[in-house]
């Protein structure tokens, strides 16, 4: 695992080198595949899942793997880790999954079952389930644009383009028009139209 904590901060370097942005308030934390069955399960998450972002907690999580950890890592520390803590976008999701936290906290939920039958009626994770099907193409699309600026850095990306084909066409299709916005335009301005860079 360590081998991921040290990509992840030689990424970091780049980025702030690059461009003088990296994630601030984002905080990673690695599993073993043991440790994600039970993360999973206490999250209501599919096991296919391997890595997710927590915008409440500015908190990414991925599951270790030697091959995909370090796609996981650009994906869901730096990509949804600067979209979230930068974009109007981020904060309004940042504001919804803290509302649903203290309201989850409030109602004593002990067990995955309760969980998913309060969020069924609770408005905070209705709105912020719909927030995230109107936007996921753009959110999803700048995580994936980041992950692939990140591989192609790290010299990963042929491990990157195996793994896009495998990707739901949603997220592909976001993906296609960012990379299409930063060839015209530029990474900056790509960054700048995101508002993660002033």
């Amino acid at each position: 695992m360590k081998e991921i904590i040290d990509l992840k901060d030689r990424m970091t370097r780049h980025l702030l080198d690059r461009f003088g942005i990296a994630p601030e308030k984002s905080t990673l934390k690695i599993y073993t595949q043991k440790e994600w069955k039970k993360f999973c399960d206490s999250e209501l998450l599919t096991p296919r899942t391997k890595g997710v972002y927590f915008s409440g907690n500015y908190s990414a999580h991925i599951v270790y793997d030697p091959l995909l950890s370090p796609q996981l890592l650009f994906h869901e520390y730096f990509g949804h880790g600067l979209h979230d803590e930068n974009t109007p976008l981020g904060e309004l999701t940042h504001t919804l999954e803290n509302k649903l936290a203290e309201d989850e906290k409030k109602a004593k939920i002990t067990t995955p079952y309760e969980l998913a039958i309060f969020r069924e009626s609770n408005p905070y994770y209705i709105e912020l389930s719909k927030l995230l099907e109107e936007t996921r193409e753009r959110q999803e699309g700048f995580a994936m644009w980041m992950q692939w600026y990140l591989s192609n850095v790290s010299g990963q990306t042929g491990i990157f383009r195996n793994e896009l084909q495998f990707l739901h066409t949603q997220y592909q299709i976001g993906f296609t028009k960012i990379l299409s916005f930063s060839e015209t335009h530029g990474e900056e301005e790509l960054l700048r139209n995101f508002k993660i860079l002033k």
